[in-house]
């Protein structure tokens, strides 16, 4: 089920007695889309009373029947969009009369103090997504016990830039989408190739979709019940959490931000940004080992409560001491008195203070470090923070135009010396080749390249007191893919 329009029929699926109001983007131009037949596609309002009226009889009817004839399969609720930056775009979003009448007509009942402080992005992003919270909520309530979960679908040639590319066909689209396509995973988004002709699907994207949605995968990811599979890829692998509200400002000061650009440097992809935490986890995924970071942002009860729940189940957590609300500062001050919690300062000139709980380090930034400190000094301080946390990275150097993507993998027996296993995917979209090189060093091992498609590598071993050393140069030609696995290696 669809919350919003479905990107891949007519009117996005609304019946032709409801398409009244053309949606309508930031630009002031009607949304439309170009199908995998060339065919456009134009979309309707979802903020319409008569809409919601008759969606919600339709899932009444809908799910009445498929519970009377005693259906057992799972329901998922859709949330359709693009990502452009690190910012999520719901399909639904909407300029039009039918959303201006509504937006003023819910703030009008829903006037507040703390809504007047808020700004205009901000006041349409929480319309909108209290729009789709209501079209959710007529899911929910009509699925019932078939009711699975919601998921967010990146979907690919919905871009105005597409869409100019596969109306013209001046241009070579194929390549444009491999970044889009692993973009997705760092929204916990799946990428949708549904839009795209099988002209627009390059090699080099077929092998991408071939290799990463393996049926375990699709098994935890939409709990289908498939043959084996030898891979048992578990998910991306993601070594920060950043929270971060789905605001475009918001999002792009995030991208533009040093640690952003230290992970992308150094572990591509290796961010999961999120805008809610307990929509994600709850108490059994505590034990996580994994760094949350929380810098620009203030957070909801329900997330600072599951923060404080995380540093107690060993994760790390770097939170902006500054955005806390009252009620907050008084939780964590009667969490510190009751945990037995010493703070450690590691450094006056970075705003730092920590906490350490057995694994769990929890340290409080000021806000101004975010904005009144220089760059290098902020550098210094990321860098002690990776040696407290005992981050390491791989040892890994590429060609700008390479895209990577690590995944998690199931470890075997002969593989316990390891803390994780990295299954690491590398696609050239290119014209060019493109060189890459890994080295083994005291905290990753390379143990074995798996695919090599149009790639040319030269392996270096040699015997050492510690590990067997290993090392590897490689050359991916236009359309290339390498895939080799990683050990994490366990601390002594």
């Amino acid at each position: 089920f669809f919350i919003g329009p479905n990107p891949i029929l007519p009117a996005g699926g609304m019946p032709p007695f409801l398409a009244q109001t053309p949606a309508i983007d930031e630009q002031g131009k009607t949304v439309a889309l170009v199908n995998s037949s060339g065919n456009l596609l134009k979309m309707y309002s979802f903020f319409e009373s008569n809409v919601y009226r008759n969606f919600q009889l339709f899932t009444q009817e809908f799910f009445k029947y498929l519970l009377e004839m005693k259906c057992c399969f799972p329901i998922w609720a859709i949330r359709p969009g693009r990502i452009k930056g690190l910012h999520f775009r719901p399909l639904i979003e909407d300029r039009s009369r039918a959303f201006e009448n509504s937006l003023r007509d819910y703030y009008s009942i829903r006037k507040t103090s703390e809504e007047e402080k808020i700004s205009p992005e901000e006041k349409i992003a929480l319309f909108t997504s209290f729009i789709e919270e209501t079209y959710l909520d007529a899911i929910k309530k009509n699925a019932k016990h078939l009711f699975e979960g919601v998921k967010e679908i990146n979907v690919l040639g919905m871009g105005e830039e597409q869409i100019f590319m596969r109306s013209t066909q001046t241009l070579e689209e194929g390549p444009h989408y491999v970044g889009p396509f692993i973009d997705s995973f760092n929204l916990k988004a799946l990428p949708s190739l549904q839009l795209l002709s099988p002209e627009s699907i390059s090699p080099c994207l077929s092998e991408i979709k071939k290799m990463i949605f393996t049926p375990s995968f699709l098994e935890k990811n939409w709990g289908a019940s498939l043959e084996e599979d030898e891979s048992l890829l578990h998910g991306p692998y993601k070594r920060f959490i950043v929270l971060l509200p789905n605001f475009k400002d918001v999002r792009e000061e995030y991208a533009v931000s040093l640690l952003a650009r230290l992970v992308q440097e150094k572990m591509p992809n290796g961010h999961l940004i999120l805008d809610s935490l307990h929509a994600h986890f709850d108490a059994e995924d505590l034990f996580l080992d994994k760094i949350f970071y929380v810098p620009y942002a203030r957070v909801s009860n329900k997330d600072f409560s599951l923060i404080l729940k995380l540093f107690l189940g060993g994760n790390k957590i770097i939170l902006n001491e500054d955005l806390l609300s009252s009620e907050q500062r008084q939780t964590l001050a009667l969490f510190k008195a009751e945990n037995s919690l010493l703070n450690h300062t590691i450094d006056d000139q970075f705003y730092l203070n920590s906490f350490f709980l057995g694994e769990g380090r929890l340290y409080l930034v000021k806000n101004e470090f975010f904005y009144n400190v220089s760059e290098e000094k902020q550098k210094k301080f990321f860098q002690l923070l990776f040696y407290s946390l005992n981050i390491s990275f791989p040892n890994l150097k590429k060609e700008l135009g390479l895209h990577l993507i690590f995944f998690e993998k199931k470890s075997s027996s002969y593989q316990l010396r390891f803390k994780n296993i990295l299954r690491c995917f590398v696609f050239n979209p290119t014209s060019y080749k493109k060189k890459i090189s890994c080295i083994s060093d005291d905290s990753f091992q390379i143990i074995q390249a798996v695919t090599k498609k149009h790639v040319e590598i030269e392996f270096e071993s040699k015997r050492s007191q510690e590990l067997h050393e290993k090392s590897f140069e490689a050359v991916i030609h236009p359309g290339g893919v390498l895939e080799f696995e990683l050990g994490e290696i366990a601390e002594k």
